[in-house]
């Protein structure tokens, strides 16, 4: 995400963003720290409204790899057929994620996987998640 904003806005626009969510720049170095899923959320709703793109979330989540979720993902995608790996990633989400809710629910013949995010008061919410399960998803199926 960072790189993007900085490719459609710029440096100081990612400096903005990352400042008004209180998140240190070390996290551009080190990208295995662990934010706050308010402050990611909210990096993305600011994100957003610095390049002008209503849809920033969705471009940042469809070039992000299954990969990027790291052991995690690994973890979910260890399941032999994919409802098992649907079923780590429900039962272990609260290792990966606090707040949001990572459901699979049946609808009349169907089972449908559901991301809820946490509410954190945004009005207009840029979050990559929901992309994000597609292409874990995608990625157990290649």
């Amino acid at each position: 995400m960072p790189e993007m904003v900085e490719q459609r806005a710029s440096y100081s626009a990612l400096l903005d963003v990352f400042c008004a969510e209180s998140l240190p720049l070390e996290i551009l170095e080190n990208r295995e720290t662990r934010l706050p899923v308010r402050a990611m959320m909210g990096a993305f709703e600011k994100a957003a409204r610095a390049t002008g793109e209503r849809v920033f979330g969705l471009d940042v989540g469809q070039s992000m790899s299954h990969g990027a979720f790291g052991l995690w993902t690994e973890y979910c995608t260890a399941g032999e057929i994919l409802g098992e790996a649907l079923l780590r990633s429900v039962r272990s989400w609260h290792f990966h994620q606090t707040g949001g809710v990572n459901a699979l629910e049946r609808e009349g013949p169907y089972a449908i996987w559901r991301y809820y995010p946490p509410q954190c008061g945004e009005t207009n919410i840029q979050h990559s998640d929901r992309l994000c399960c597609i292409n874990r998803m995608r990625g157990f199926m290649l």
